[in-house]
């Protein structure tokens, strides 16, 4: 990044708005010098404090005291072994506020948000994510509502490393597998999404091991070409098992990184959408403010792939791939 220059006033609110990789989370970060190993020059000024020359003993007196950060990593923002009470006090017990003051102002912060059941939300810890679609599910049935779609993390998730892939997939069979006496109980059928983070191999395993009269896919194919995956065959190959499928579009093209994905209006795009539908699967329209650019090129998840690489030898994909390896 380069000569970058923004003033904020007490009060004011400012939305910092531009394409994936132009700097928006450097330049965020660099406010509070998260980042070691970047090189910073010129001047950070809170109030009357200079913060790029103050030393860490200034920045650690910021830090969660007069700015704070929600930070874009949900691997990061949350840690499984502690209550959600406990972490969103941490920044005061940081300071030397005592614990019981610091968890009343946590709940206070939530009742200011206007969360239902703060004070249950704050004991929640370990093991409640279960308990929670549990509850989801009671209430669901009630209402007569027997399809679900549920989304815990986001695509950004396939890109940390802090936990590798393969272990993220086993703890979400371990999830479901528990999870599906609460469905059987509740007459309820739970929907995996097509999403750029997970095969459509890797559904079809999810839903035949813990049961086709406990979960469903909800297919999206503009998704499984992040993943090189052929829209048909990947219809084809869930099609026993789809109960929605996601309408809109998507077209391939070269950027600055290489062969990527962006969205696009439906019909548009390289989706044969009359050789996609399955005739009796709900359908759900899509709308997408935005292109969302994802490349599809990743060697090293490829490399851990044979699914992959053997349908990508069959159906010809090596003829997109190619550019996406030159340019990488």
């Amino acid at each position: 990044m380069d000569s970058f220059d923004l003033a904020l006033a007490a009060g004011d609110r400012v939305a910092l708005v531009g394409e994936s990789g132009s700097g928006k989370s450097v330049m965020a970060r660099s406010v509070l010098q998260l980042d070691p190993d970047v090189a910073f020059s010129g001047s950070i000024r809170l109030g009357g404090t200079e913060l790029l020359s103050g030393g860490e003993a200034e920045l650690t007196r910021v830090r969660g005291g007069r700015v704070g950060m929600v930070f874009e990593d949900p691997m990061g923002a949350l840690n499984p072994l502690q209550t959600i009470g406990r972490q969103i006090a941490e920044p005061l017990l940081l300071k030397g506020v005592p614990q019981r003051t610091a968890l009343d102002r946590a709940r206070d912060l939530l009742d200011e948000l206007g969360v239902d059941r703060a004070a249950e939300l704050l004991a929640a810890g370990p093991g409640d994510l279960l308990c929670g679609f549990g509850r989801t599910l009671a209430s669901a049935a009630v209402l007569g509502v027997h399809e679900l779609t549920a989304i815990v993390g986001v695509e950004a998730d396939r890109f940390d490393a802090a936990i590798p892939w393969p272990e993220q997939l086993r703890a979400t069979g371990d999830l479901l597998v528990r999870l599906a006496p609460a469905l059987r109980d509740a007459g309820s059928r739970l929907l995996i999404k097509t999403h750029e983070e997970i095969t459509t191999f890797e559904i079809v395993r999810l839903v035949e091991s813990v049961g086709p009269d406990v979960l469903g896919v909800a297919f999206d194919p503009v998704n499984v070409v992040v993943r090189l995956e052929d829209p048909v065959a990947a219809a084809r190959r869930v099609v026993p098992h789809v109960r929605a499928i996601h309408l809109d579009d998507a077209w391939l093209c070269r950027t600055s990184r290489g062969l990527a994905r962006r969205m696009c209006p439906l019909e548009r795009g390289i989706l044969d959408w009359p050789r996609l539908l399955p005739e009796d699967a709900r359908p759900v329209l899509d709308f997408h403010r935005a292109e969302l650019e994802l490349p599809y090129f990743d060697q090293a998840w490829l490399a851990a792939q044979p699914d992959r690489l053997a349908e990508i030898r069959d159906q010809g994909w090596a003829l997109l791939v190619r550019p996406a390896a030159r340019a990488g």
